[in-house]
């Protein structure tokens, strides 16, 4: 029975870290997107804490604005709560995000609209990793017990 405890610690373990790993795949993952003219991708991160948020566009061209705001897109005059932005044909932007803000990724040419295609990446903490953390402590917790008890005998 003790060594069962053991056993059964180890197994539970083991499910934390395969919670802890599926958690860090499903945010590490890159979404291509294609952002129509009079558009934008909305973004909300429902992640713990604060989100790494990287963005890269090609194809644009030279004179094209992307933004990344938490106000309403518009190109006919400057966005408001603009939170990163790049210039060119191609490039990249980088910010954090707060989990539960909306945000908004657009591309301006001029006061005009321009479509978009890009890829982007967020990275945080995931309700799924912090499930796993806590399973494996409970997996350890019990390996301990069991093994406490079969040392006492």
């Amino acid at each position: 029975m003790r060594r069962q405890w053991i056993f059964a610690g180890l197994a539970v373990i083991a499910v934390g870290f395969v919670l802890v790993v599926a958690g860090a795949l499903v945010q590490s993952v890159s979404t291509s997107i294609s952002i129509p003219a009079n558009s934008a991708e909305r973004l909300t991160p429902s992640t713990i804490g604060g989100v790494s948020f990287s963005a890269s566009w090609s194809g644009a061209n030279a004179s094209t604005t992307v933004y990344l705001i938490t106000g309403a897109p518009t190109c006919v005059e400057s966005p408001q709560g603009v939170v990163t932005y790049g210039t060119g044909a191609s490039g990249t932007i980088t910010a954090t995000l707060n989990s539960g803000t909306s945000y908004q990724l657009f591309a301006c040419n001029g006061n005009q609209s321009e479509p978009l295609s890009a890829s982007y990446t967020s990275q945080g903490i995931t309700v799924l990793m912090v499930l796993g953390i806590v399973v494996a402590i409970a997996g350890i917790v019990l390996a301990i017990l069991g093994y406490r008890s079969r040392s006492g005998t």
